[in-house]
C-alpha cells in the first residue's frame, strides 16, 4: 500500500507483458477512482453472470463485486429470480405439508 497509483502502474508494465500496451501513461482502475456509492450503482445494474465475471478482475473489484448487498438486490429483482413463482410456491407447500404431517 505504499505506492502511489503511478507506480503500480509502472510496476504493471515492467511485470506484465501487454496488460497496458495501449493505455496511456496516466491510465488508472475507474473504479478505483469512483466513489463507492457510484461503483456500487454501476456495478448494480449488471447481471449476475458479468457480476461473477468483474469479480475476477482484481482485488477491488472482487471486494465491491461480492458485496452481500448487491448479490441481496439481484436476489430481490425479478428479472434475475433464482427460481419461478410456481417453484417456490411448490416449495412452500412442500414444507407446510411435511411440518402438517409431523405434528
Amino acid at each position: 500500500n505504499s505506492c502511489s497509483s503511478p507506480q503500480w502502474h509502472i510496476l504493471s508494465l515492467l511485470t506484465t507483458d501487454n496488460w497496458h500496451r495501449d493505455c496511456p501513461s496516466d491510465c488508472s482502475d475507474p473504479l478505483a477512482q469512483l466513489p463507492f456509492d457510484i461503483s456500487f450503482y454501476i456495478l448494480s445494474l449488471l447481471d449476475p453472470v458479468s457480476l461473477a465475471r468483474c469479480s475476477r478482475v482484481n482485488k477491488l473489484w472482487y471486494y465491491l463485486c461480492s458485496h452481500p448487498e448487491l448479490w441481496h438486490q439481484l436476489a430481490k429483482h425479478k428479472k434475475w429470480s433464482f427460481s419461478s413463482h410456481l417453484l417456490d410456491q411448490q416449495q412452500i407447500e412442500f414444507h407446510t405439508n411435511e411440518q402438517k404431517q409431523e405434528q
